[in-house]
């Protein structure tokens, strides 16, 4: 019976390698054995505890293969003391270019290998894999005292072709011939192969591939693409993107068919079959590098005239006009420039800090003067139903004909920005919606958020709404951790008319202000509003006892004008009234300004 064992090449045996070694060659030509049961290491330069050496019985060097067969054979030995003992050790000896004996592999473990029996020799076959090393400077030296039948085993399993009375795979003189069926059951029928081929002709499949993998004007609705291949076309029907070249890669699991587009301008794109429908294309961001070229930005120039599909550079130093805020940061710039939905999107990824931000012309043709700062892009997707959205990542959603999924008050031209997170620990998805485009109405550019217990029983809650006085803190936090939000102010001095006018206060307060929040310090954040973000944003200041990054964190800033105080509430959002416990920090307006640091966070009872 074979068994695996992987020796350790030993520093010494990798030196015989090395450029200053002696004559770059070695030879093997003993294997010895040992009782040691410690770890083998490759700064070894002998056994723990040799019991004898042997002279190599047969093999040689299997050149193609990478690897040297040596064969031993384990005799009785004067060495050995009783002549009965358990061999746990392995060493693979051989001489260097200058001669010198080295300890080139060894293989140690702290069981028996095999049992070496008093007056019964023990014949050994190895194969050595050498794959990263030059086999064509080793050897194996035979032992010629030897016994000849392990010296022509040793010559049968080194060589490349040991049967020779046997054809050879690799001869392209023998051919498969196939007859017309005579019987039955014949194991190849020439008219079963017929009938195969014609049944691949009429699913598109021809023997010249040229044909085959021609996709050009055909619908890649059709079954044709719902199975394993490559096509390349210059236009086809229900691609990402009509009238464009390019190559779509499809690989089927099950019953699902996933399609993989690359086009000619470098975007790419996804969507899956699920057996049933095709779901929408998602679109991959960024430029495939060695594909597109980015064009650099002259300085001075105006991002509000780049209204035409493409990828330019610019850094901060160029001066660029109605470029993304710089938050005091010499940065250097990736823009794509797309068109999705129906929307002209420019997204700028600051290469610096690894962040992107995002704005969408109007329907009237003019740039947002707003830019609204993300992580960076994962996804771009159209006409898609939210609800099927469950991966965490970051998504932009533009032209959504039927609105599957989305909050009320959203049109079907709007863009947004979808975040996801999703705890496996508490088998829930949780979804922040961030409208970033209504028309030309930028009263409507708000953040909304909502969750799912993914346990396949249940559906998503409402989505989140200030309009309904159900923001996004009351949709996390239950009554009792809302009531005792409440009380702990009214402690601190920040007192409200009652719980009602509490929560309708703090619902108009995210209503106005809203953001995402990526490479900051809280300690900045002064003011009124609510901020979102996760532990991966490089967020300085946060509790130190939210260490799961599988949930969004929302800081609530709000200020009170009669105690001149600000206060940071901070929590984790789990689920619709499922939330991690509330802390809370506040100082006087002046303190946070003049950066004064804050008091430590304490948990709300």
């Amino acid at each position: 019976m074979s068994i695996i064992i992987s020796p350790v090449i030993t520093n010494a045996g990798l030196g015989v390698f090395t450029p200053l070694a002696t004559g770059i060659e070695f030879t093997f030509t003993h294997v010895a054995v040992g009782t040691g049961t410690s770890a083998a290491s490759a700064a070894s330069t002998a056994l723990e505890n040799e019991i004898a050496r042997f002279p190599i019985a047969g093999g040689g060097m299997v050149t193609g293969g990478q690897a040297a067969s040596i064969n031993a054979l384990i005799a009785n030995h004067a060495n050995a003391n009783p002549q009965n003992y358990d061999i746990s050790e392995i060493g693979f000896y051989g001489n260097d270019g200058a001669s010198n004996a080295v300890l080139f592999a060894i293989y140690r473990q702290n069981t028996t290998i095999i049992s070496k029996v008093s007056g019964a020799d023990i014949s050994l076959p190895f194969v050595l894999g050498l794959a990263a090393l030059p086999v064509n400077n080793m050897t194996v030296l035979i032992d010629t005292n030897t016994s000849q039948t392990l010296a022509l085993l040793g010559q049968h399993t080194a060589s490349n072709h040991p049967h020779t009375q046997y054809k050879r795979t690799l001869d392209n003189t023998e051919r498969l011939k196939i007859a017309t069926a005579v019987d039955a059951d014949e194991a190849i029928r020439k008219d079963e192969l017929d009938a195969l081929r014609l049944r691949l002709i009429a699913n598109g499949i021809d023997a010249d591939l040229a044909v085959t993998n021609n996709a050009t004007g055909l619908d890649f609705n059709n079954d044709q693409f719902k199975v394993a291949g490559v096509w390349y076309f210059d236009h086809a029907l229900n691609t990402s993107t009509e009238d464009t070249a390019g190559i779509i890669t499809v690989k089927k699991v099950g019953n699902k068919a996933y399609q993989h587009e690359i086009l000619e301008n470098g975007q790419a794109a996804n969507r899956v079959f699920t057996g049933v429908q095709w779901l929408p294309w998602v679109y991959q961001t960024g430029a495939i590098q060695g594909v597109v070229t980015f064009i650099p930005i002259d300085d001075y120039a105006d991002l509000n005239d780049f209204n035409t599909v493409g990828y330019f550079i610019f850094s901060t130093s160029d001066n660029v006009g109605h470029a993304p805020p710089t938050y005091g940061l010499e940065s250097d710039y990736e823009m794509e420039v797309l068109l999705s939905g129906g929307n002209l999107i420019q997204i700028v990824k600051n290469i610096t800090t690894n962040s992107s931000f995002i704005r969408a012309r109007n329907n009237i043709g003019v740039w947002s003067n707003t830019w609204f700062l993300t992580p960076p892009i994962q996804n771009i997707v159209t006409n898609a139903n939210l609800d099927n959205i469950r991966s965490e990542g970051v998504y932009l959603c533009t032209g959504s004909q039927f609105l599957y999924g989305y909050p009320s008050l959203y049109d079907t031209n709007d863009v947004c920005i979808l975040y996801v997170e999703n705890s496996n620990t508490l088998q829930t998805v949780v979804q922040v919606i961030h409208r970033i485009k209504h028309d030309d109405n930028v009263d409507h550019i708000d953040m909304q958020s909502r969750s799912l217990i993914d346990d396949g029983t249940n559906t998503f809650y409402s989505w989140s709404s200030t309009y309904d006085n159900d923001g996004i803190t009351s949709y996390f936090l239950n009554g009792d951790k809302f009531q005792g939000l409440f009380d702990y102010l009214d402690i601190v001095g920040f007192s409200y008319v009652d719980l009602d006018g509490f929560k309708t206060l703090i619902n108009v307060r995210e209503g106005q202000h809203h953001y995402i929040l990526r490479n900051y310090n809280l300690n900045n954040v002064t003011q009124e509003g609510i901020y979102i973000f996760t532990l991966n944003d490089n967020i300085e200041n946060i509790p130190s006892i939210f260490t799961d990054a599988n949930h969004f964190c929302f800081l609530l800033v709000i200020q009170h004008s009669s105690s001149q105080k600000t206060a940071q509430i901070i929590f984790q959002g789990h689920s619709n009234e499922i939330s991690s416990e509330v802390y809370i920090r506040h100082q006087s307006p002046a303190d946070w300004q003049n950066h004064v640091t804050p008091p430590d966070w304490v948990i709300v009872p």
